[in-house]
């Protein structure tokens, strides 16, 4: 595969390559230009004289059901077009790998400025319009729909004829992996072939499309964006989300509010540029260091988790909410535990629903909760129920799911707790057989009044991972082919022009 990139530069140009691990580079890069010529991209766009190519790389990592991924990211004050993004996948669908996975659903944002509020613009195209109600009687159902920027084209049946009419209105139906891609039917997948077809052209292609015996389906896919450019005026970000589902009643899987029923509006005429949106920042980055100082203390490798040093003066309420303060590590003392969990993460369990209890266990295995570090991290919840007081060894029943709370007082009450430093009780089976731990402290040990004096700190779990369960059994149950969202691998990578 290759390909010719437009490369501006001012008075020098400098290449570098990368050997291996052998220090042995094997191939050859050819480059040909000229000085004082405009940057024209291959669907004639000019280029400004001040413009740079910059790559932005997400390299291989493991990320959970519904969460938001920057493909690219600009900040505040930049402005240019994203020029061609590459996205590979790595899953082990429910059901086999001939079923599929539930993150084909997901959505593709494009923010054109930084503060544009979400779900920015939907990017593709979608064959899925029972989302959008038919109009009065003109229409008894909308077969598909096409969006171009904010105007959105949709065929639809009336009484045997064919209707074709237009709305400007910021919203989509449906929108998904392989339409951003220029394709459809899960890449040919859905179409009874069972396995997708692979092409490339000089806009779009899918050079791997793999499904394993074993389990594993592989997917590669590029786009190009010099024929429909994708333009930010004051920083922005293209966002793909991990499958997708709508945030409540009137809104599409991709978070665009669906059209009412009655007739159709009048073609608007052409107004003088968009609208600007009300300022909302876009969703945020993940900090992968996971803690409020910006590090990461215990528990770094775990793509869940973090260990996370704080202290506090008084016993404290592990679930009292976050007062927005930072704290932790050798700074300051923290009034609120989880005011020590840095962005897109929370203190573990500390909503604790059945869906989040098991996703913790299947994230976390026992091993590393008693191994991954000397000292003592806790979790924002008991590690039982008094009303298991009285169990015996079996205590409380294996693969418990229920929320014990964050108990102040009384049996049962001591919290989770990973690390060396970490004790086994008499009921040692809320996560794992015979091998949960909690963190004892005779004076004040409970969690919902805990000293700093015998911890090293808080657990912090990745926001959106800590409820996966229930992000995979909602996931899969509005996924209208029946697949179940569960944990990928991905890399991807984003050519993007600024100036």
């Amino acid at each position: 595969w290759f390909n010719t990139f437009p490369i501006p530069f001012g008075n020098s140009v400098l290449v570098t390559v990368r050997a291996n691990a052998d220090h042995c580079f094997t191939g050859y890069v050819n480059i040909r230009g000229t000085e004082d010529l405009p940057v024209v991209l291959p669907g004639g766009i000019a280029l400004p004289t001040t413009a740079r190519l910059h790559l932005q790389r997400q390299d291989w990592k493991e990320f959970q059901p519904l969460e938001y991924i920057n493909i690219t990211s600009m900040p505040t004050g930049t402005r240019g077009l994203v020029f061609q993004t590459g996205w590979a996948v790595e899953s082990t669908p429910v059901g086999g790998s001939h079923a599929g996975g539930g993150y084909i659903e997901g959505c593709w944002h494009f923010y054109r400025e930084h503060t544009e509020p979400f779900p920015g613009m939907v990017v593709g195209t979608g064959v899925c319009g029972k989302e959008i109600p038919s109009h009065g009687n003109r229409c008894r159902s909308v077969n598909w729909i096409l969006l171009v920027q904010d105007w959105i084209f949709c065929f639809c049946d009336c009484l045997h004829t064919a209707v074709f009419y237009v709305l400007r209105h910021r919203t989509l139906a449906c929108v998904q992996v392989e339409d951003y891609f220029d394709s459809g039917y899960y890449f040919g997948a859905d179409s009874g072939i069972t396995n997708g077809l692979p092409f490339t052209n000089q806009l779009s292609g899918l050079p791997l499309f793999q499904r394993t015996d074993d389990g594993i389906e592989r997917i590669s896919a590029y786009r190009f964006h010099n024929e429909d450019p994708l333009v930010f005026t004051d920083g922005g970000a293209l966002v793909w989300r991990v499958g997708a589902k709508a945030s409540g009643p009137g809104e599409t899987k991709c978070g665009n509010k669906v059209p009412t029923n009655g007739p159709l509006p009048p073609v608007p005429p052409p107004v003088p540029g968009p609208p600007r949106p009300v300022p909302s920042p876009a969703p945020a980055p993940v900090h992968e260091d996971g803690c409020a100082d910006g590090t990461c203390d215990a528990f770094c490798d775990n793509k869940y988790m973090r260990g996370c040093i704080a202290s506090w003066d008084q016993a404290m309420d592990l679930r009292k909410p976050t007062t927005g303060a930072k704290c932790g590590g050798q700074g300051s003392k923290c009034a609120a535990a989880a005011d020590a969990c840095g962005p897109g993460w929370s203190l573990c369990l500390s909503a604790a629903t059945p869906a989040s209890i098991e996703a913790f266990r299947t994230a976390v295995s026992a091993d590393t909760c008693a191994k991954g570090d000397p000292r003592s991290f806790i979790a924002a919840m008991s590690h039982s129920n008094q009303k298991f007081e009285k169990s015996g060894p079996n205590c409380p029943p294996s693969n418990n799911t229920g929320d014990n709370g964050c108990a102040g007082e009384g049996w049962g009450c001591e919290p989770i707790c990973c690390g060396g430093g970490c004790v086994v009780p008499s009921c040692p089976n809320e996560l794992w057989p015979h091998e949960t731990r909690i963190h004892i402290d005779m004076a004040s040990g409970c969690c919902g009044k805990v000293s700093a004096q015998e911890v090293s700190g808080v657990l912090c779990c990745k926001d959106g991972s800590d409820r996966n369960g229930q992000a995979a059994t909602e996931a899969g149950a509005h996924n209208g082919l029946g697949r179940t969202l569960s944990a990928i691998n991905m890399t991807s990578y984003g050519w993007v022009y600024t100036w």
